[in-house]
């Protein structure tokens, strides 16, 4: 059996080149399970956002039933961030309250709520009913606002392509749309 004999100085730098691509390699894998961690973040509060958003909606739709002789009283309430304010000195919870403080102070509290998480509501026509007088609840976040293909690009909803009285979320908005009366 032959002894081979390794030439210790053919063999120096190899060991350092090994470590400086195996550190490469390593970093590669670390930038991209940070880039990846930062994208379910994002998810997770996107999807965070949009459950609150449903709950508040449905928190004002249901309201809305339990009071429907106020329809017009919640459509003026649900009007505008001016008119959201109108139930702030109504306490319907101490005092007896006709039905429409009712609905100024249930308009009031779901805002409020609403506020806290960042979220704003308001109510409008639905997308391609304005001769059904169908209202929407519309829930937004972020830079989003509440219209129907609007001239900006944050609108919350625009009308599918081909289809009549139908409407889809535009992709870069953060809302959420719910059918309220």
């Amino acid at each position: 059996m032959a002894v081979v004999r390794i030439n210790a100085k053919k063999q120096k730098g190899i060991g350092i080149s090994e470590v400086i691509i195996a550190l490469m390699l390593l970093s590669i894998g670390v930038v991209g399970f940070t880039v990846m961690q930062s994208k379910a973040m994002l998810a997770s509060e996107e999807s965070l956002n949009k459950v609150q958003a449903m709950n508040l909606a449905m928190d004002m739709s249901e309201r809305i039933r339990v009071n429907p002789s106020a329809l017009t009283a919640y459509d003026a309430a649900l009007a505008s961030k001016d008119a959201l304010e109108s139930g702030k000195n109504i306490n319907c919870f101490a005092n007896y309250c006709s039905v429409s403080e009712k609905a100024k102070f249930d308009v009031y509290q779901v805002f409020q709520k609403g506020k806290l998480d960042g979220l704003f509501l308001t109510q409008k026509d639905c997308p391609g009913s304005s001769s059904t007088g169908r209202k929407c609840l519309y829930v937004v976040w972020g830079e989003t606002v509440p219209e129907h293909d609007g001239a900006s690009d944050k609108t919350c909803t625009k009308t599918a392509q081909g289809a009549n009285n139908q409407f889809i979320y535009r992709p870069e908005a953060s809302c959420v749309v719910m059918e309220s009366y």
